[in-house]
């Protein structure tokens, strides 16, 4: 979906019910020793599941969190409605790319999360 307003006031019962499997299953993540843990979410969206569900997981002195999607038009609605999130931020990414990663994220996360949106990669290598 396109339309970054509408798909953030419609989703209430689907982001309701991704909580609760995030909660439900975060104890089984296993943090950094030194708290300094990056991640990064695919398919973020409008961005609310990983602030709302996710960024309260996160160590104290985490590193880093970053919401992708490939609706730049998401990234754009995260970025305006999330830009007062400390060490958080959001990029326009296309994981079903047969490019690679850009070199500027390649090996730098140590978590990975997805919740919405792999099922819709043609390709999953």
């Amino acid at each position: 979906m396109n339309l970054p307003a509408l798909y953030h006031k419609s989703h209430l019962d689907l982001k309701k019910d991704v909580g609760q499997i995030i909660r439900e299953y975060s104890s089984k993540w296993s943090w950094r020793l030194d708290g300094a843990d990056t991640l990064i979410d695919v398919g973020s969206g409008p961005g609310d599941v990983l602030i709302d569900h996710i960024y309260p997981l996160m160590p104290t002195n985490f590193t880093k969190i970053i919401g992708s999607d490939i609706s730049a038009d998401m990234v754009d609605y995260a970025q305006k409605f999330y830009h007062f999130v400390e060490k958080c931020e959001f990029l326009t990414l296309d994981i079903g790319s047969p490019k690679p990663l850009p070199e500027g994220l390649q090996g730098q996360f140590d978590h990975v999360t997805s919740m919405l949106c792999l099922h819709w990669v043609q390709n999953h290598r």
